[in-house]
């Protein structure tokens, strides 16, 4: 680190005074300072790195940041001189994607949960559906053929 700037300190992976002269390496966990590095050297390389994020443990919260880096050159415009790494804080954005995709899945399985039922229920046979050794449900043929209902027999011993 050459130097830090941020308007929220508490976001930092250590006192913003501290950093200053200190390695990646020393300061973020492995896979971060690697993927921190992986962005440093692609702004070296191609000029800027965009898109790559990482996860850190910050005051006992997990928090996501995406890195955005760009090499800086010598007044020469032909040596790099430093790489400007900047990290936005995108957590909430990554905790609304995992509600999203709960969400989604959720409406999934109820969506397959509607259908199967429709489909058990429409069986020209008796048919109970077991889980775990227990009766969750029967169809309307089951039921008028045995005339039990799966609150009747809950498992297959009763």
């Amino acid at each position: 680190y050459l130097s830090v700037h941020t308007s929220h300190p508490d976001l930092l992976a250590a006192a913003r005074d501290t950093l200053p002269g200190s390695l990646v390496g020393d300061v973020l966990p492995a896979e971060a300072a690697a993927t921190v590095m992986a962005a440093i050297q692609g702004a070296s390389e191609a000029g800027s790195d965009y898109g790559r994020s990482i996860e850190l443990v910050i005051d006992g919260n997990r928090r996501w940041f995406e890195l955005s880096a760009a090499r800086l050159t010598d007044a020469s415009g032909g040596t790099v001189a430093s790489v400007l790494l900047l990290s936005r804080d995108i957590t909430a954005r990554r905790r609304a994607e995992a509600e999203l995709a709960e969400a989604r899945e959720a409406a999934l399985l109820a969506e397959h949960d509607r259908t199967f039922k429709a489909l058990f229920e429409a069986m020209p046979v008796a048919a109970a559906y077991l889980k775990e050794d227990r009766i969750r449900y029967v169809n309307h043929q089951f039921h008028q053929l045995f005339g039990y209902g799966a609150e009747d027999i809950p498992t297959l011993q009763d």
